[in-house]
């Protein structure tokens, strides 16, 4: 880009329309990473390291949603939740030999596609193998491609213009350092609006966002949360990445702080085997159950609980924001309902034998199986 070329974002509009599909990128990472965890056993009193490296994950995704929807309020547009809702399984677009995002249970498929969603730019060379089941990274495609094409859920396409999801928030930060140096602050931002916005995130973490600044800053957390700095994995917190923590489980030991990327050193990490998880329908949705059995009541029970979780979510990042601390204790009441599913097994039909499990679905549902499209 020269110097009198414009960023990719360069128009208020635009600048709302990308922070929409963050918003809708972080949903959708939620369910995935949250349906692998809840598909362990004895998660909590044989797994407790992994239920809180996945557990801690999730937090941090519900956090860069409030983030992104805290952005948009401040610069004069309005969140849309319910409408992000994402839909499994999800299209990878533009990539011909990738695993779809999917429902997936613990294990090491769930692992690379952490690694996948999460990746940095350029990819790890030693990770390259590892992750080879979820993207075909020798893909053309891939250098033009990267971890925000992969999301069918959202309510618009991402353009092939953002290498990994740091590469899209970089975009965003740069298109409100344009709009500013080219304009007004008082024309982008809009600080009355922080009354609207959900500004501190578990009580004490303030996410509020009044200018450009404070943006900028919460923009550049959420990178370095995601797939680390390009320069370290841990953070000013001592956080590693969500891309290194996902790597610690695809490898199975700890990273200790003087580790380099890719090579863990620290303790082993006791890992779900086979059978440790529940051995789920694969792709679990409403329509493989028959109506009116137990599988189907418990996971519409289930989803019923969740559609409200939603509509919390919906109405707490768009003006009322007491209402997100009330989607943040029923994301804690889920598990229940999905152990209600969990226990349900299929007794007949095309996946007798199989465990149901939770399907993530608004009403109403469909009586057919949603495919992917063709590629």
């Amino acid at each position: 880009m020269s110097q009198t070329d414009p960023p990719v974002i360069h128009t208020i509009e635009e600048l709302r329309a990308e922070l929409q599909d963050a918003v809708a990128l972080e949903f959708t990472t939620i369910p995935a990473y949250l349906f692998g965890w809840l598909t362990i056993k004895d998660r909590r009193t044989k797994f407790p390291d992994v239920t809180r490296a996945v557990q801690s994950i999730v937090i941090s995704e519900m956090r860069h949603m409030a983030i992104a929807a805290n952005v948009l309020t401040a610069v004069g547009g309005r969140p849309q939740v319910t409408g992000a809702t994402p839909t499994y399984p999800c299209r990878i677009p533009d990539f011909t030999r990738t695993n779809p995002v999917q429902l997936l249970p613990c294990g090491d498929d769930l692992w690379k596609l952490g690694l996948f969603i999460e990746q940095p730019d350029p990819v790890p060379s030693d990770t390259r193998e590892r992750i080879r089941g979820a993207i075909d990274l020798e893909s053309p495609r891939l250098r033009t491609g990267g971890a925000l094409d992969q999301i069918k859920a959202l309510p618009s396409p991402i353009p092939l213009r953002f290498q990994s999801i740091g590469d899209f928030y970089n975009a965003l930060i740069d298109g409100i350092t344009y709009l500013v140096e080219h304009g007004k602050e008082e024309d982008v931002f809009h600080p009355e609006t922080v009354g609207r916005q959900y500004t501190h995130f578990g009580g004490q973490d303030n996410i509020g966002v009044r200018n450009s600044a404070e943006a900028i800053a919460l923009l550049t957390d959420v990178v370095h949360e995601g797939e680390g700095d390009p320069h370290r994995m841990w953070d000013d917190n001592g956080e590693l990445s969500h891309y290194y923590k996902f790597d610690e489980l695809a490898q199975g030991r700890w990273y200790l702080p003087a580790d380099k990327p890719c090579h863990p050193t620290g303790p082993r990490i006791e890992l779900p085997v086979a059978t440790d998880v529940v051995n789920v329908l694969p792709d679990p949705q409403m329509c493989a159950y028959a109506k009116g059995t137990p599988e189907w009541r418990a996971a519409d029970a289930f989803n019923r609980f969740y559609e409200q979780l939603v509509a919390n979510l919906d109405t707490g990042l768009t003006g009322h924001p007491q209402q997100v601390d009330s989607a943040v204790g029923q994301m804690h009441q889920l598990e229940a309902f999905a152990d209600e599913v969990l226990e349900c097994r299929i007794a007949d039909g095309p996946y007798a034998g199989y465990y149901a499990a939770p399907t993530f679905e608004c009403r109403p549902y469909t009586d057919h199986r949603s495919l992917l499209p063709e590629l």
